[in-house]
């Protein structure tokens, strides 16, 4: 969970907790619990968005970021382990199996993934 909020973050710097709650298919107080940990732990910001003061944007602090980067070659390589018994061919076929499965019983999921949704800001 934290690596995936993490690199979310990275991804979508300035993300709101409910975005990336629904990003990452996590429930909300779930996402804040892990948010509250990664801050504790340094590797997060939060800051009062704009036009609204509830509204927490989060942002990688220069720790978290440098966490990520590392442990990106570590994640890939975790990776190509894994799929290493299988062909190239084979490895393309499980992935899009896997792609269809998760989007297909996505619905299921106590908390589903759901797009992020731009706001238009009045």
């Amino acid at each position: 969970m934290q690596y995936a909020i993490l690199n979310t973050v990275k991804m979508h710097p300035g993300i709101d907790q409910i975005s990336l709650a629904n990003l990452v298919a996590l429930d909300r107080s779930n996402t804040g619990d892990v948010v509250a940990r990664l801050e504790e732990k340094g590797l997060l910001s939060r800051s009062s968005g704009a036009t609204d003061r509830r509204t927490k944007r989060l942002h990688l602090t220069d720790t978290g970021a440098a966490l990520i980067d590392a442990m990106t070659d570590d994640v890939e390589m975790a990776q190509k382990r894994i799929l290493a018994p299988l062909s190239d061919e084979e490895q393309k076929t499980f992935m899009a199996l896997l792609d269809k499965l998760v989007d297909l019983n996505n619905a299921l999921s106590r908390a589903p993934a759901r797009p992020k949704v731009t706001r238009k800001v009045p």
